[in-house]
């Protein structure tokens, strides 16, 4: 239930769940029931009575979300029969008056979908209604542990004495459900105002021109039941398909990679043996890395390949060798990817690349033309705290263990991000259309929200990998001023 309202609104609603446990209430019930289960049973092709079950212990969120929209309803020929209405005429007298606006406030509440845009921990969440645009400020304690900056879910929000408050019906839409939830609304809502048109001019005749509202539109829509059936299909889907594997221009599944080499020769010597290996270019990009800040400077190059990452791609798909070697026409005539980033620091050579491949391959390349200049490597996949906890293990002072305080783990970590978002604010993205994220922001309409909506992904990925972990959380905040794009919320 709700956090922030008063005892006595919590007990109202205890009383109210005991209240329709009379026989009156329980065909009406089933029938509010029926018309969400029977939507999602014809989609998705599961037996009506079987939908509850195959959700497994997701069935109890959308039972309280279903049990909300039935205190909402009103029944009967001339539709004067509502379960709070009952209650309160009856039994209202043994309720306090908040207790009693509370009820009231959701006998005539709505849901909607709605986006977390700001937090203020232990008090309050300002969420941003997707369907409606408006902007509320709710009440909540527990929710501001649980939820994240750019979270999404279906809920209602209801107003008592002029503070709006969550009620206990909420289901959690992922940022990619609620992207294709509100696509799907925006195409309901104009087919609905075709339909009204339609009835208007039967009606009037088309010398009249009515001027229909989207909000007409939206008050015709079953939301509730769209909210519900379209969560409770994902849910479905989520537990029978694996998400789908995204790969590289080389045909190799996308995995973070990070190869560490410790230094044994100078850095002006490694520096020079890295200037002569074939695809290895020094770059000129700014570096906020730990390295940068203890030896005052690094130096870095690009590990670069023939072919643009279009190029490669349908080279790969003909089946067609890609050329080993640059040349001083590749650039033009058939563009060049970047295969991994290298970083020189005072005591770290590092290697970052995107596949499991790559870093083999570049760690191969490394160790046969430095040598004896560098020591052991170690490499982590996927999670770059793991890549310090393996140097911690190993040690590279003689054999001797370094003992890595938690607080360089996560500095490590973030100086990692930092280096590889860096990088790919300037490469394309397939999900702004193959535009580098600093092309999209300097668009305007389309390109302008799908970076928007790339950073809130981003963002709120990153917040939820660290609650997990229960580790400090990278701060993504720059990039929504590096790309000129002022933050919403």
């Amino acid at each position: 239930m709700i956090s922030n309202i008063s005892q006595s609104a919590n007990k109202a609603t205890r009383n109210l769940v005991e209240w329709i446990e009379k026989p009156k209430w329980t065909p009406l019930l089933f029938e509010v029931y029926d018309s969400h289960l029977f939507p999602i049973a014809e989609v998705s092709g599961i037996p009506e009575d079987e939908v509850p079950e195959s959700l497994g212990p997701a069935w109890e969120m959308l039972y309280t979300f279903i049990l909300d929209d039935f205190f909402t309803v009103w029944f009967g020929e001339h539709g004067e029969i509502n379960v709070i209405d009952d209650y309160l005429k009856r039994r209202g007298w043994r309720e306090s008056v908040p207790g009693r606006r509370y009820l009231t406030a959701v006998r005539d509440s709505s849901p909607s979908l709605y986006e977390v845009v700001e937090l203020d921990s232990g008090r309050s969440i300002k969420l941003k209604d997707l369907i409606g645009g408006e902007m509320l400020v709710v009440q909540e304690k527990t929710a501001t542990k649980i939820l994240r900056l750019w979270d999404c879910m279906a809920a209602r929000v209801v107003c008592v004495n002029g503070s709006h408050y969550l009620t206990g019906g909420v289901l959690y839409f992922s940022r990619a459900m609620s992207r294709e939830f509100l696509k799907s609304t925006d195409e309901a809502v104009k087919a609905t105002i075709r339909e009204i048109r339609r009835d208007l001019r039967k009606r009037h005749g088309k010398s009249k021109r009515p001027v229909i509202t989207r909000q007409m539109a939206l008050d015709r829509l079953p939301i509730t039941q769209m909210l519900s059936t379209s969560w409770a299909l994902s849910v479905l889907v989520a537990e029978e398909t694996a998400a789908p594997e995204i790969r590289n221009t080389d045909d190799e599944p996308i995995l973070l990679c990070e190869v560490r080499f410790a230094l044994r020769g100078n850095i002006a010597e490694v520096a020079a043996v890295l200037d002569t290996i074939p695809g290895l270019e020094r770059s000129h990009e700014p570096d906020a890395s730990e390295e940068a800040r203890t030896s005052g400077k690094t130096t870095k190059w690009d590990w670069l390949a023939p072919g643009d990452p279009s190029y490669r791609s349908s080279q790969l798909r003909k089946g067609t060798p890609l050329p080993e070697e640059i040349t001083a026409d590749t650039e033009a005539d058939i563009g060049i990817t970047r295969l991994g980033h290298l970083v020189l620091g005072f005591e770290w050579l590092i290697l970052t690349t995107n596949s499991k491949g790559r870093g083999e391959r570049g760690q191969a390349l490394l160790v046969s033309y430095l040598g004896s200049l560098v020591g052991r490597s170690v490499a982590s996949y996927g999670d770059p705290m793991k890549t310090m906890e393996d140097l911690d293990k190993a040690g590279f002072s003689g054999g001797e263990t370094v003992q890595v305080p938690p607080e360089k783990l996560t500095q490590a970590m973030h100086d990692y991000l930092d280096r590889h978002y860096r990088r790919v604010l300037d490469e394309p993205v397939p999900v702004l259309g193959g535009m580098t994220p600093r092309e999209a922001a300097k668009g305007r309409g389309k390109s302008r929200t799908e970076v928007i909506e790339w950073l809130k992904g981003l963002q709120n990925t990153e917040l939820r990998r660290a609650q997990h972990a229960g580790d400090v959380a990278y701060d993504s905040d720059w990039m929504w001023k590096e790309l000129g794009i002022r933050k919403p919320g």
